[in-house]
């Protein structure tokens, strides 16, 4: 549990339903707030314990003979931030092409696409990931594109482009502003081929009930460029 408490006074908790209230989200928030918590057994209170960080800690017996518990005994342990990480595995990529949902639809967002008009935005995708077709991966990790009758999603040969005729935009500037977070309209650059990882890469994954604990490398589209690319001008 994360946040910052406030000391809204104190509680009781009967001993036995100790394990069943901390394996509970919504009783421990009941006792986030708490600055002392009363441990009963009978209806008679056998210890004290109290909030250390992000632990709930044992820190009075007030009636040893009646309890199993101890001074300093973790009842709930928090948060802890992941210990090191195992190294990162490598991705190896061999060219690039580009990927489109031909779905999307700029007219569909709070304010259009300020490059709509001249350019199409595409997003990069290796040929090659370890070895592996890069779009035989990437639609395993995005199934939507295949959902219906026919797939959703249109594809270009990079090298088979004129590079000089290309631009980019951080998708996060462009996302901010097609979506009404702001009005600085992004800024619109040379292309120039992006770093690996600006494209691809792996993200260690942690246990989701906050324990920190590492549970391995899942790979993570960044996608960190929209690459535009001219649309074909129309005969005279």
């Amino acid at each position: 549990m994360t946040g910052e408490r406030m000391d809204r006074g104190m509680t009781r908790v009967p001993e036995k339903r100790l394990q069943e209230i901390v394996d509970d989200f919504g009783e421990m928030e009941r006792l986030w707030n708490r600055r002392i918590i009363f441990i009963t057994n009978k209806r008679k209170v056998v210890a004290h314990a109290e909030w250390q960080g992000s632990d709930i800690v044992v820190t009075k017996l007030r009636r040893p003979e009646k309890t199993k518990l101890q001074v300093g005994q973790v009842l709930y342990e928090g948060y802890r931030p992941p210990p090191e990480l195992p190294p990162r595995p490598e991705i190896r990529v061999d060219g690039w092409r580009l990927i489109r949902n031909a779905q999307y639809d700029s007219t569909q967002a709070a304010k259009p696409d300020p490059f709509w008009e001249e350019y199409e935005g595409w997003f990069l995708i290796p040929d090659k990931i370890n070895g592996g077709d890069g779009l035989e991966e990437y639609l395993f990790d995005y199934p939507e594109l295949l959902a219906g009758d026919t797939p959703s999603y249109r594809t270009l040969e990079l090298k088979e482009l004129n590079a000089d005729s290309l631009r980019m935009a951080a998708f996060s500037e462009v996302d901010a502003y097609v979506c009404g977070r702001t009005e600085q309209v992004p800024a619109l650059l040379p292309f120039v081929p992006p770093k690996t990882n600006e494209v691809v890469l792996y993200r260690p994954s942690v246990c989701s009930c906050g324990c920190g604990n590492f549970e391995g490398w899942h790979r993570y589209w960044e996608n960190k460029w929209i690459v535009y690319v001219p649309r074909a001008k129309s005969p005279l």
